[in-house]
């Protein structure tokens, strides 16, 4: 395992070059439009604490305005035929392969991910965007749904934009995330305005850059920066409907916000997953995925698993392996190099919360030792010896997107545990 000292010097080394394009980000900042001038909001990156930039700590009237803006340009927007709406996002689909080492180098330094999980970022925008772009023409098309009484009436389903789309995004997947939804509501012919995260909104802000460069309106999609209990709240309050990713606990508050207004909500929230390994299980190839898919974005997943339940035939070995295969790992995230595997916490209050659950696990164990909670290693980094804390590689479901999500429906009718094994669980 390496020592503290080595990872610290890792996990300098990882800002030295900072990426061409994040040598002067006050371009993107200027993306975000105020109504006069605000405080600049520090953005710092977790691989070593340097601040990398600011953006404008928007007011509630700077989101009102922007929500105004993307909702006198709506109208226009949802006028043009599909097959209009889509063309900037399929030159966009070819712009994020010629341009993903560039934000792969902005995912890294923000959110503080290891190279091939920052393509993957990419990659499953370019997936999504393709998708929308090429089926949302004919899953936007009306459809003709039996009638009330059979052969004597019929109907017809229109899909009809909500209009101003508010998304509030979170900072695991800060490119993806952002993008995928702006691109499929505004396919579906609304405008939006994301509240991106105010621990990475440079990445989001290079998306917006880039889809205004491949010919999107400026005003049917913009970006708001801050505080989200002042710019998320605000943005509730002025929206037609609210796409949230982020905690169960803020998921309560923004749903209870929604229903005030009596306005439709799709909350993306945390979830509690297991993983369970019966006594027939390949021991050598469980540990083989469990070790890839924990390291994917440091477990900072909605999809993470959260426990692991393993049958006491195999719990040992189990165990003992991931134990001995996570103390070989190096630690440490540079920019642009492809041979690290374990990313770095995105914030300190990660950080302080992965602590709580170490703590709290080998507090619960029944055997644990010394070595189960080395405690934090460098910056935004944690040594431990496993318990339960995995996950598994994000996989993404978008058939329905376009339709089902940012659509609402007018209909013009004419004439009116395999369990019974023992097992023991390593819970959080």
């Amino acid at each position: 395992m390496t020592s503290p000292a080595a990872n610290h010097a890792a996990s300098q080394a990882s800002a030295e070059p900072i990426p061409a394009l994040a040598r002067d980000l006050s371009r993107l900042s200027g993306m975000v439009r105020t109504l006069a001038p605000r405080a600049p909001m520090t953005i710092t990156s977790p691989l070593d604490g340097r601040v990398i930039g600011s953006v404008p700590m928007c007011a509630a009237e700077d989101v009102a305005h922007a929500v105004g803006v993307a909702r006198a340009a709506q109208a226009a927007w949802a006028a043009l035929p599909v097959r209009e709406r889509v063309k900037p996002f399929r030159r966009f689909n070819g712009v994020l392969l010629d341009r993903r080492f560039d934000i792969a180098d902005l995912i890294q330094l923000e959110n503080g991910k290891v190279r091939a999980n920052a393509l993957e970022d990419v990659f499953d925008t370019c997936i999504n965007t393709r998708f929308y772009s090429y089926h949302g023409p004919s899953l936007l098309r009306p459809r003709r749904k039996a009638g009330a009484v059979p052969l004597l009436t019929s109907s017809t389903v229109y899909p009809k934009p909500f209009g101003v789309v508010g998304l509030i995004e979170a900072w695991n997947y800060p490119f993806n995330l952002p993008m995928q939804d702006a691109i499929a509501a505004l396919i579906a012919g609304n405008t939006v305005v994301i509240k991106v995260s105010e621990l990475t909104p440079f990445s989001a802000l290079f998306g917006l850059q880039l889809l205004r460069e491949c010919g999107l309106p400026d005003d049917v999609l913009q970006i708001v920066t801050g505080d989200g209990r002042v710019a998320g709240a605000a943005l509730i309050d002025h929206v037609d409907t609210v796409m949230f990713t982020g905690s169960t606990a803020t998921g309560r508050k923004i749903a209870a916000h929604c229903a005030e207004r009596l306005i439709p909500c799709s909350l993306e929230l945390g979830g509690k997953n297991p993983v369970i390994l019966l006594d027939d299980a390949d021991v050598a190839k469980a540990l083989d995925v469990l070790v890839d898919s924990t390291l994917a974005s440091a477990g900072q997943m909605c999809v993470s698993f959260e426990r692991l339940f393993i049958h006491d035939a195999i719990y040992d070995a189990v165990r003992d392996g991931l134990a001995k295969r996570y103390e070989s790992l190096p630690m440490g995230v540079r920019c642009g190099a492809w041979d690290d595997e374990m990313s770095v916490l995105t914030s300190a209050n990660q950080l302080a919360h992965v602590q709580r659950h170490i703590e709290d696990a080998v507090a619960k164990a029944r055997a644990s030792s010394p070595a189960a909670a080395r405690g934090p290693t460098s910056h935004h980094t944690h040594s431990s010896r496993p318990c339960s804390k995995t996950s598994r590689r994000r996989w993404w479901f978008t058939t329905g997107r376009v339709s089902g999500r940012w659509c609402r429906c007018t209909a013009s009718t004419m004439s009116t545990t395999r369990s019974a094994a023992p097992t023991r669980a390593c819970t959080d």
